[in-house]
């Protein structure tokens, strides 16, 4: 049958409108496949055009949905280069879905998000492990989804997400966040720029069963504003043994540069542990001189340091303050001084709750400091609370590194176990005991 000029036009108009998906004006995209709000790419090429629109697939008639959840389906290579968080983005969760990413960039491969955005960004389930001891990989997707690639294991601006790096903006403060959601992020051999925590001034939090490893890369494991955990179980492993890790395992780049409060947060029921395993670089290392850190502790808190040359906290610490809420437990064990005015520190205050379990054991000293902690200094142990506290340097027992550098302890009814071997802790009861021959005394 012979079509007419008319009928053939709309044939013809049907074709791409229906076999080719063009609707609402959306820009065709081969890979990106919608189900209601959830949007499931195959390239990394795809995944930068949702977060960043540099493809124009967001338009005035197709506007991303105020809640977006992007399934990546399978492994992929981010793009080598970085974008800007497209603005009409405010809800946004990025899932994985056990699958690793590579970057096409190690230097770059990032979505930046401005100072001025208040996106609340998630990376869900993350895979990214590998015993490689170099950071380039072969045979690897191509960030378009269309052949293979040479790509990085590894980028020196975090996972996914960044910021949009600047002096300005780096004394900025930021409403946007990022969340990592049941996370594994598995490097532990020395990778060249190997950062996976790089927001910057973003604040950053952790849900669910998350675990990050790096070994000496010569940066951090992580520049950020914070460290927060909402929910789960959270665990950070810097350093191989050897001094490599740039200044400290955690550098707060934005802090820094405004004198601004560290935050650590722990949720009720969450834990999260860190682990500085460098020979000489300190967990947290600051630049300023104003610097302070507030702990706030409503669930379990380990903070493990390997070397007896490095502390906690790195010098430019003005001050650190330990909240640890009823129920709280606060494991703090360290092979040099936990806590040292050599590095900095000019005071420490900690609170304990009523109902709070906190062990502070070193195999030098608690507290070292040239003499005693002022400043207002001081451990304010409310009733119901139990404290364990050991240091094994050559003042063995107690919490300082001589009894002349000692720290103020207020009891409020409360009690402290000082001095006793570490093995003990966890047999504690409650009661007072001091020691200098190895045996527990009441």
């Amino acid at each position: 049958m012979k079509l007419s000029t008319s009928r053939l036009v709309i044939l013809l108009l049907s074709c791409l409108i229906f076999g080719f998906g063009i609707m609402k004006g959306q820009t065709a995209e081969a890979s990106i496949t919608t189900s209601g709000s959830t949007y499931t790419v195959t390239s990394g090429d795809d995944l930068f055009n949702l977060l960043t629109n540099n493809k124009n697939y967001w338009s005035s008639q197709n506007v991303p949905p105020t809640d977006l959840t992007i399934k990546v389906a399978n492994t992929i290579t981010l793009p080598g280069y970085d974008a800007s968080l497209y603005s009409g983005l405010t809800n946004v969760k990025v899932d994985f879905q056990q699958h690793q990413f590579y970057a096409g960039n190690y230097v770059a491969s990032r979505v930046l998000i401005p100072r001025t955005s208040s996106a609340q960004l998630t990376v869900a389930n993350v895979n990214n492990t590998s015993n490689a001891t170099t950071n380039q990989v072969t045979g690897v997707p191509n960030s378009a989804g269309t052949g293979t690639a040479t790509a990085y294991l590894s980028t020196y601006y975090g996972m996914l997400f960044s910021s949009d790096f600047g002096l300005s903006a780096g004394t900025t403060s930021c409403a946007a966040q990022v969340t990592y959601d049941n996370v594994v992020y598995n490097m532990p051999n020395n990778l060249v720029y190997n950062q996976p925590l790089c927001t910057y001034f973003v604040p950053i939090n952790f849900t669910g069963k998350n675990k990050i490893v790096t070994a000496v890369s010569g940066q951090q494991v992580g520049e950020i504003a914070n460290l927060k955990v909402s929910s789960g179980t959270t665990e950070i492993i810097g350093g191989d043994g050897s001094s490599g890790l740039a200044g400290g395992m955690f550098y707060p780049y934005y802090n820094n540069l405004n004198q601004a409060d560290f935050p650590i947060d722990v949720a009720k029921g969450a834990t999260l542990t860190l682990t500085n395993k460098d020979a000489r670089a300190p967990m947290f290392a600051f630049i300023g001189i104003a610097n302070s850190v507030t702990i706030n502790n409503q669930g379990t808190l380990n903070l493990n340091a390997t070397s007896a040359q490095t502390t906690l906290l790195g010098s430019g610490t003005k001050g650190v303050t330990l909240n640890a809420s009823a129920q709280a437990n606060t494991n703090i064990n360290t092979a040099g001084a936990a806590f040292s005015n050599d590095m900095g520190t000019t005071k420490f205050i900690g609170n304990f709750a009523d109902q709070s379990r906190t062990v502070l054991s070193s195999a030098t000293s608690v507290f070292k400091n040239s003499s005693a902690w002022k400043n207002n200094s001081s451990l304010n142990v409310t009733a119901g609370a139990k404290i364990a506290a050991y240091s094994g340097g050559t003042q063995t027992g107690g919490l300082t590194d001589s009894s002349s550098h000692y720290i103020p302890v207020t009891f409020n009814g409360g009690s402290m176990a000082q001095g006793f071997f570490k093995a003990k802790c966890s047999q504690y009861d409650g009661r007072l005991y001091r020691t200098r021959t190895g045996r527990l005394e009441v």
